[in-house]
């Protein structure tokens, strides 16, 4: 939700509660992939932008931009937890 919070006020209550309870089951899903270090780039999109339609009257390129920004994070979150269990350091 990192970036989204401009939304969060401005929503009426029941999109706000659609958006946060969309939203921790994303992150419940997306917290599963990057502890078990399996994650499948398609899912994440799909499920980032489900979760991001949920907020009203958003505009379908921000979607767009935003999932790949977000499944960015998420990748790039993964590959350092696995060279961390690795033993191989991030290079500088």
């Amino acid at each position: 939700e990192y970036g989204l919070g401009d939304y969060i006020p401005d929503m009426p209550e029941e999109a706000r509660e659609r958006f946060l309870k969309k939203g921790g089951e994303v992150a419940s899903q997306l917290s599963t992939m990057v502890r078990t270090l399996n994650v499948q780039v398609n899912l994440v999109v799909t499920l980032i932008k489900e979760w991001l339609l949920t907020i009203p009257g958003v505009n379908r390129y921000y979607i767009e931009q935003e999932a790949k920004i977000k499944t960015d994070q998420i990748v790039d979150l993964v590959n350092v937890r696995r060279e961390e269990k690795s033993g191989v350091l991030p290079k500088a």
